[in-house]
């Protein structure tokens, strides 16, 4: 079963930068979590939910641009531009490429920027997918950026390849060689140069809302409180089960603490562990 703790004022998203520490959102800027409990909380003005980490650092949306937060002392490293001028609710999604070489953000109109963190200075942008609001996923293993349903390569920030313009969340497999999208009822492959092959139907529940990858284990979080672990390898479902959050919209945040407890944020102000092979 599930074993909580209380966080005042959470807002749905978490992130771990290194192993055994997580960043979630607050009401009032963020919760540094360790072995299952708040051990620092750090105030973000005009902080949103979208929120991004590296090793020494979290990239946190405020507005319609993001701050560079040190989660161990609570210090701002740097403010980056604003996404874009005319979003009403500015940044909806912030990644960091695995080498936290490159932050890339989104806005609510779905525009794609992309920033060095060697400089902090924005380097690149992609016009998003007419107006969708999305999420991004970096590929682990090549320059490649997932933006909905939409590859870009980086830094360029050109389109390569597209498979479904209407996918929201990606996600890739920890070898970069499968692409899964909510929205869109498939797992697909890429080839060696980074090019989608056929899809493989039946792989994705309906209505997801949040994913995490841990080794070859996909984790989704659907609409309703359900919970579904995959094997991204073979396709095969592992484990299904409701996480007692029925009528809910889903998790906000999703991940993998080992390779069996997942930590959820269902944005009502609690966090919970769930043994991902028995619910």
């Amino acid at each position: 079963g599930a074993r909580g703790f209380g966080l005042k004022g959470a807002m749905g998203e978490v992130c771990s930068p290194v192993a055994g520490v997580w960043v979630a959102t607050t009401l009032k800027g963020l919760a540094v979590i360790e072995r299952d409990r708040v051990v620092r909380e750090v105030a973000v003005k005009d902080g949103r939910v979208p929120l991004a980490c590296a090793p020494s650092y979290v990239a946190a949306a405020v507005k319609d641009a993001a701050v560079i937060v040190d989660y161990r002392t609570g210090a701002t490293m740097a403010r980056l531009e604003a996404l874009d001028a005319s979003s009403v609710n500015g940044v909806v999604d912030l990644q960091f490429d695995r080498a936290a070489r490159w932050l890339a953000g989104v806005s609510n109109l779905g525009t794609v920027f992309l920033w060095d963190t060697r400089t902090w200075k924005r380097v690149g942008w992609y016009p998003g997918l007419g107006g969708q609001a999305v999420r991004l996923a970096f590929a682990p293993d090549r320059p490649l950026l997932a933006v909905g349903g939409v590859l870009v390569s980086v830094p360029a920030l050109g389109s390569l390849d597209s498979w479904h313009t209407h996918g929201h969340t990606p996600a890739f497999s920890p070898d970069g060689r499968q692409l899964a999208t909510t929205g869109h009822d498939v797992i697909l492959r890429l080839d060696v140069a980074g090019r989608l092959a056929r899809p493989r139907p039946g792989s994705i529940v309906a209505t997801p809302r949040a994913m995490a990858l841990h080794g070859a284990r996909l984790a989704i979080g659907q609409d309703g409180g359900a919970l579904h672990v995959r094997d991204v390898a073979s396709n095969q479902p592992l484990a299904s089960f409701e996480t007692g959050r029925a009528g809910m919209s889903g998790p906000a945040g999703l991940e993998w603490l080992n390779e069996k407890r997942l930590l959820t944020a269902f944005g009502t102000d609690s966090l919970h562990v769930f043994d991902a092979t028995t619910g």
